[in-house]
């Protein structure tokens, strides 16, 4: 566990953000993943951020990035570094729970998504420009939201089910709404 520490009672006192776990192994089996977690702190004036959790079998190119926010703090959970214009991340990425709440580090930042991302079980991510390269990129659901104040550019099919897709402008070979979904572009 990377947990970031709660806070109660009164006097401005924060929570600390989930820190960084990574795991890399031949074989998980016998192994319960949901047991590695990074949770921010929980604390009324000023929650934790979930941290982030990597997951990689040893005998693949590519692990998981999973932002868990099943529980713990509500605090925003920065993606990419201060004075860069464009983060690309080749991994599966899974944002999950309703206290994961994700966005750019800063105004102007481009986040390009080389595989898949999941955003579901209420969590929330907001982006200012996205882009997917992989065959299968945007798997939004279970009242979940994504919102784009610029444009999200995807390659493959975009699917909304029963979460929220918030984008300005979009350009995929086709979009669905299923299972209750709801799409709002301007």
């Amino acid at each position: 566990r990377a947990d970031g520490g709660s806070s109660s009672g009164s006097g401005g006192v924060g929570s600390g953000g989930g820190g960084r776990a990574a795991v890399y192994a031949g074989d998980y089996s016998g192994f319960n993943l949901t047991n590695i977690r990074a949770l921010g702190g929980s604390a009324s004036t000023a929650p934790g951020a979930a941290g982030t959790v990597y997951l990689r079998d040893t005998n693949e190119a590519l692990g998981t990035l999973v932002i868990d926010g099943t529980s713990g703090g509500s605090g925003w959970t920065p993606l990419g570094l201060d004075g860069t214009n464009w983060l690309s991340i080749p991994e599966p990425v899974i944002v999950r729970g309703a206290w994961a709440r994700v966005r750019p580090e800063h105004t102007g930042l481009v986040v390009r998504f080389e595989n898949t991302l999941v955003v579901t079980n209420g969590a929330w991510l907001e982006l200012g420009e996205l882009e997917f390269s992989g065959s299968e990129p945007l798997r939004l659901g279970s009242n979940s939201t994504v919102m784009v104040s610029g444009a999200l550019t995807s390659a493959a099919p975009v699917v909304v089910s029963g979460g929220v897709l918030g984008v300005e402008r979009i350009t995929a070979p086709s979009v669905s709404v299923v299972a209750g979904g709801t799409l709002s572009a301007d």
